[in-house]
This record gives C-alpha cells, sequence and structure tokens, in this order.
C-alpha cells in the first residue's frame, strides 16, 4: 500500500514529494535534499499507520482522518502539524491528560479537528466541543465516529458574550457569518474542566460563561493567552485579566510557545 504526499513551501529546504510503501518501510524521495525528505518520512511513517482509504491517515493514540488531498490552506497546515509532531503542544497535552477524569463535564472551546476533544472524551462523561468552522467541523465530527465517542455533543458556533453573527479572523481560520452564542444559554449545571484556544476571542468568550463558571466551584482551566491576536480582533486583554483575577488562580504552562503567547492553566478560587 502507499501514497504520495506533495507540499510546497518556496525558499525551503522541507518542500518535498514522497513516495512511502508498506509492508517493508521502503522509502523512495525526490526533492532538493534527499536527505532530509527521508528523514522526515522516516517521522511519519513511526506515528502513523494507513487505512484502507489511501487518502487518509491513522494516528496511533487516536484515530485521525487526515485527508491528503485537503485544498484548504488552513487545514493542511493543521495537518501537517500532527503528521510531522504526532503531539501538539506537549506540556500541555500531558497535562489535560492528568487533569480530567471519570465523570468530569467538560468544554472544548475551539476543538479543530478534535485532538483535545477526544483527548478529554475518553475520561470524561461528557464533553461539549465548540468549533465554528465547518470544514473543521467535519473532520471533528467523523474523528469522533470513528473513535467510538458518543459523549460528545458538537456545536459549529463561535463562543462570544452574546447571541449574534460575527467574523472569526484567527489564525487558523478566516471566516464571515459565523453563528456566535454564549455558552450560559446552555444552562450547563456546572463544568470541571475547560480547554480555550479561540484566537483572540477568549475575553468575549468568557463574558458568556459567567454564570457557568460560578456554578462550577471545582472548575479547571487550560486557555491561550495571545494578546497581538486579541488587539487584531478588537478584543481587550484587561477584560481577560479582569475575569481570570476575579474567579481563578493560574500560572504560565512554561514550554509549549514563548513570551509573546502561551497557554495558562487556571484553578477556581475557593
Amino acid at each position: 500500500m502507499k501514497f504520495i504526499y506533495s507540499q510546497d513551501a518556496d525558499n525551503s529546504k522541507y518542500a518535498f514529494r514522497l513516495m512511502m510503501t508498506y509492508p517493508d518501510d521502503k522509502i523512495e524521495a525526490a526533492m532538493k535534499d534527499d536527505k532530509v525528505a527521508a528523514d522526515l518520512a522516516r517521522v511519519i511513517l513511526s506515528k502513523y499507520e494507513y487505512l484502507k482509504d489511501k487518502k487518509y491517515l491513522l494516528h496511533r493514540e487516536h484515530k485521525l482522518y487526515l485527508d491528503l488531498e485537503e485544498t484548504d490552506k488552513a487545514m493542511k497546515e493543521i495537518m501537517d502539524d500532527y503528521m510531522l509532531n504526532g503531539e501538539y503542544e506537549k506540556n500541555t497535552t500531558n497535562l489535560i491528560k492528568s487533569i480530567v477524569k471519570e465523570n468530569d463535564i467538560c468544554l472544548d472551546a475551539g476543538a479543530s479537528i478534535g485532538y483535545f476533544t477526544m483527548i478529554m472524551a475518553r475520561k470524561a462523561a461528557k464533553v461539549y466541543a465548540f468549533e465554528p468552522t465547518k470544514n473543521q467541523v467535519e473532520y471533528l465530527s467523523r474523528n469522533l465516529e470513528i473513535n467510538g465517542y458518543k459523549n460528545v455533543e458538537v456545536y459549529c458556533n463561535a463562543l462570544w458574550s452574546s447571541e449574534k453573527i460575527i467574523n472569526v479572523n484567527g489564525n487558523a481560520t478566516c471566516r464571515e457569518n459565523v453563528e456566535a452564542i454564549t455558552l450560559d444559554s446552555l444552562k450547563i449545571p456546572k463544568l470541571d474542566f475547560i480547554k480555550m484556544d479561540i484566537d483572540g476571542s477568549e475575553p468575549e468568550a468568557l463574558k458568556g460563561m459567567i454564570e457557568t463558571i460560578e456554578r462550577s466551584p471545582d472548575l479547571k482551566m487550560v486557555i491561550e493567552y495571545y494578546p497581538a491576536y486579541m488587539e487584531k480582533l478588537g478584543n481587550k486583554k484587561e477584560d481577560l485579566d479582569m475575569i481570570l483575577n476575579k474567579y481563578f488562580i493560574y500560572k504560565k504552562i512554561e514550554g509549549d510557545y514563548n513570551n509573546e503567547y502561551w497557554n495558562y492553566y487556571c484553578e477556581r478560587k475557593k
């Protein structure tokens, strides 16, 4: 069984065209630098297996559909991350694995194709997954289906401070006329854990879940803190700071990003 994966990157030594074959793991690479291509191919082969459909790869921790013929640039970048790294945000991943417990009720805000959603779903009783972009929701829903997770409720909405139509112009997505809702409108009795990574919309999303936070005394949260993206969207990091300072004790998760943006680990104040 074999597939061809092509990536073009101007002025990059990693531009390559690979053919990989099973079962003998033979690798043929033709590119500007064959050694780099072969090394990269071995990394991919060490982390993935094939499905019958040649368009997809099977990640060994979870079954992850990654369409190698995807044309959307942002989606291709997301899939490249999973193919080349295997594990996304290593320190954050390990922390979330240790935090989520059996019978927890969780929220994944910015679920993308489901990497963190499925980590939560493996243990939690219930996961609410929000992803406002339709193409990513399609991947998310399929990934949940093939892994057999029936404890996830998927919403193709943005989380916001009010119900309205907004434009999503974040890092991996640019979509117009997205339907936004407040988390409080769902009347969830309580939450045990939140993962939030929504490219600068965090202040507005938190404003729309104050009631839920207040009735969740044991709530823990991992949230991205990216001042430049907040400013880009016209949101105020001071609003985020105010909510964090009022309801949480928090600290930076070291090692995953840099001094321009990072993830916070937060625990509800008692």
